[in-house]
């Protein structure tokens, strides 16, 4: 169930949950939001596909970003990443907002 709390057994898993997310995202100095956009565009800049998906779906479900927010950001990424990155992030972002619209049954 999506209500249920995370658990893991696998400790790659437990210490990611904990460092990570229980660390490095509670600091103080950034909003949640503001860390949200900087592990975007890491993700989308050095390619990797499936934390991409993975952040956009989680900055959706929370409401840290918006959909426009994203595609703001996408064109963004565009002028300082490179048009095939952004190209890259877009179709990662029309495919997640897809994936969460059907998530909630909209």
């Amino acid at each position: 169930m999506q209500d249920e709390p995370y658990v893991s057994t696998d400790p790659y898993a437990e210490f990611t949950l904990d460092h990570v997310f229980g660390r490095v995202w509670t600091r103080p100095g950034l909003a949640r939001r503001d860390r949200r956009l900087v592990t975007l565009t890491v993700a989308a800049i050095a390619g990797q596909s499936a934390p991409l998906a993975n952040h956009l779906g989680a900055a959706l479900r929370s409401g840290d970003l918006t959909a426009a927010e994203l595609h703001e950001w996408v064109l963004h990424l565009a002028h300082y990443a490179g048009w095939p990155v952004a190209s890259t992030a877009y179709t990662t972002l029309r495919q997640v907002q897809a994936d969460v619209a059907d998530d909630s049954g909209a």
